[in-house]
């Protein structure tokens, strides 16, 4: 058995793993070693197979990705052949990561496709530096908006988005235009016995905040936006939207609770919701769309 197979094997778990030069990179993917190693940052996806069933010499990573300076490089393996995928930088249209407990998602909408990638959050490092070195790069060249200029909400933040802003603030100059703060629901009229038993669980609207730091719009959600109310939550989610790909923001109520609306937001051939209580100031959104 090689050496590589031998430190893959010892070093697999359900985490994503760093490629640190041509020693990390696993067997099955020696044709494309090169490409891969141009990259800035280059990480391996492990299969989603019990450690206590990975055996040296499998293929325990079928993923691979190389980010550099112009591209995002997608190489995948089905124990055979390799197929890769490139995605220019300037055309990722929106980021977005969630995190809930051991469970997390990083998606990369592009122009031309929509790259999800599962990790386990002790991944989670990792994965905000990708973030971070991606939000450089796909902004280059678009429109600036003069931060003075814009007013900050005063909002009560919760806990969470207290830490989470204390991270985005130490990277970066940012504003909260817009705040959406935890709020009971209304449901409707009831029209049979079940939905008239189901009237007795409350549900709720979780917070949620928006952000810009003068060329994106920030978003920041709980991963249950509403909930009923004696349900846990650990989890949320933070979206990144160049200010120049939102199309069209729009409001539309919601079927089944009263006081609650869906805002949407159009972003070239995409479209991101959000939940938000029927009096949710929009017009801050719309004005930094205009500008």
């Amino acid at each position: 058995m090689s050496s590589i197979s031998k430190k893959e094997y010892f070093e697999f778990g359900p985490w994503l793993t760093r490629i640190g030069g041509a020693e990390d990179i696993p067997e099955q993917f020696a044709s494309v070693k090169n490409e891969i190693l141009g990259g800035t940052f280059m990480f391996k996806i492990p299969r989603n197979i019990d450690r206590s069933s990975a055996k040296e010499g499998m293929l325990l990573y079928d993923v691979i990705i190389s980010i550099d300076d112009v591209y995002f490089k997608k190489f995948t393996c089905d124990g055979e052949k390799v197929e890769s995928s490139n995605i220019a930088l300037k055309d990722i249209v929106y980021l977005q990561y969630e995190i809930n407990l051991l469970y997390g998602e990083l998606i990369l909408a592009a122009e031309s496709e929509k790259v999800e990638i599962i990790f386990n959050t002790v991944s989670s490092d990792l994965i905000f530096e990708v973030v971070s070195f991606l939000r450089k790069h796909y902004v280059v060249g678009k429109a600036m908006i003069d931060l003075d200029k814009i007013e900050e909400k005063e909002v009560e933040e919760s806990f969470l988005y207290r830490s989470l802003l204390i991270r985005e603030r130490a990277g970066e100059k940012i504003k909260i235009v817009a705040y959406q703060p935890f709020m009971e629901l209304k449901k409707g009229e009831a029209t049979n016995i079940r939905q008239r038993l189901s009237l007795y669980q409350e549900p709720v609207l979780q917070d949620s905040m928006f952000l810009t730091n003068g060329r994106e719009l920030g978003i920041l959600t709980r991963v249950k936006e509403v909930k009923d109310e004696i349900e846990s939550d650990y989890g949320y989610r933070h979206t990144y939207i160049p200010l120049e790909n939102i199309k069209f923001l729009s409001m539309k109520q919601d079927e089944q609770l009263n006081n609650l609306d869906i805002l949407r937001i159009l972003v070239n051939d995409y479209e991101v919701e959000v939940r938000v209580g029927e009096n949710f100031a929009v017009d801050a959104l719309i004005r930094l769309q205009k500008r």
